[in-house]
C-alpha cells in the first residue's frame, strides 16, 4: 500500500467560472516533483540574474500564462521564456507520474438555481470540494486499487471552514461508505510549506480554461493541455444546469420521504478526457 498527496488550489475567472484543481502523486514523487520545481525557479532566476532582472519568488500559472507582474517583459520575461517553462511543468507532472483532476462550472449554469442569499464563491467551493474528493479517490481506486489518499489545500481565511465541512461531509454519508477509507486525511498548508501547490496551481488553470470555455460554447483547447492529454491521467468535469435541477429535485425528494436519487439521472460533463 502506498501514500498519495493530492494538493489542492482553487481558479477561478471573474464572476464567470469557478473550479478546484488538484494533482496527485505517490509521496515518494511528489519529493521528486518538488525538487523539480524547485530546482527549475533556481534555473530561471540564475537565467534573470546573468541579464540583469530581479528574479521570480514562486511559478505562479495565471500570471506566468499572462505575462504579469513577475513574469512581466519588463522583469525579462517573453512568450518563448514563458512556453519553454509551460513544457517543463508538464515534464514535471509526466515524468514522476502525477495524476490531475479539475471539477469547476459556470454561473451561467447555477445562477437560475441558487439562493440568492448565498454566497456564490462559496457555494462553488464546497460543492467542488465535495466532488473533487470523490474523484480523487475514484481515480486512485480504479488506477491504483488499495493505495490511500492524504490531501493538502491552499489556506484561505474565506474558505477554510468550507473545507473542512466538505471532508466531513464525505466521511460521514452514506454514499461514500465504501470510499472512507482511502482518505486519510486533509490539511491546510501554503505554497510556500508545500511547494508542490504550485504544480496544483498550474493543473487548475488548464482546468478553468476549459470549464469557462465550455460555458461559453467555445471547446478549443489550449497548447499547455494537449501536451497534458494522454500522457498522464487527468479528468475536467463540469457542472451544467441540470444537475443543478436535479439537487432540487434530490431536496425535494428527500423532503417528500421517498429514495433520493428518484427521478435524476444527470452526470457532470466530461470535458478531459
Amino acid at each position: 500500500m502506498r501514500i498519495w498527496h493530492a494538493f489542492i488550489d482553487e481558479g477561478y475567472k471573474d464572476d464567470r467560472s469557478f473550479c478546484l484543481g488538484s494533482v496527485f502523486a505517490p509521496e515518494c514523487a511528489c519529493a521528486e516533483m518538488r525538487e523539480s520545481l524547485l530546482a527549475r525557479i533556481t534555473y530561471e532566476n540564475e537565467k534573470l540574474a546573468i541579464e540583469g532582472y530581479p528574479p521570480i519568488s514562486r511559478y505562479h500559472a495565471t500570471d506566468c500564462a499572462g505575462l504579469y507582474k513577475e513574469f512581466s517583459p519588463k522583469r525579462g520575461w517573453d512568450r518563448d521564456r514563458q512556453i519553454k517553462l509551460t513544457k517543463r511543468i508538464n515534464g514535471i507532472l509526466i515524468e514522476e507520474g502525477a495524476m490531475g483532476a479539475v471539477v469547476g462550472g459556470g454561473s451561467v449554469d447555477l445562477r437560475p438555481y441558487l439562493d440568492p442569499r448565498q454566497d456564490e464563491k462559496h457555494f462553488w467551493y464546497t460543492l467542488c470540494f465535495k466532488m473533487l474528493i470523490h474523484t480523487l479517490t475514484a481515480m486512485l481506486e480504479k488506477h491504483f486499487p488499495g493505495d490511500r489518499l492524504r490531501m493538502f489545500y491552499d489556506t484561505s481565511p474565506d474558505f477554510l471552514p468550507l473545507a473542512r465541512f466538505a471532508v466531513d461531509d464525505f466521511m460521514t454519508s452514506k454514499v461514500t461508505v465504501g470510499k472512507r477509507n482511502i482518505l486519510i486525511d486533509c490539511q491546510p498548508t501554503t505554497w510556500r510549506a508545500t511547494p508542490e501547490l504550485q504544480l496544483a496551481d498550474y493543473v487548475t488553470l488548464q482546468g478553468l480554461w476549459r470549464i469557462d470555455g465550455s460555458a461559453r460554447g467555445d471547446h478549443r483547447i489550449k497548447r499547455s493541455l494537449e501536451g497534458l492529454i494522454g500522457e498522464m491521467p487527468l479528468s475536467i468535469e463540469r457542472f451544467c444546469a441540470q444537475n443543478f435541477a436535479d439537487m432540487i429535485r434530490m431536496h425535494q425528494n428527500l423532503q417528500a420521504g421517498i429514495p433520493i436519487e428518484e427521478g435524476v439521472d444527470s452526470k457532470l460533463m466530461v470535458l478531459v478526457p
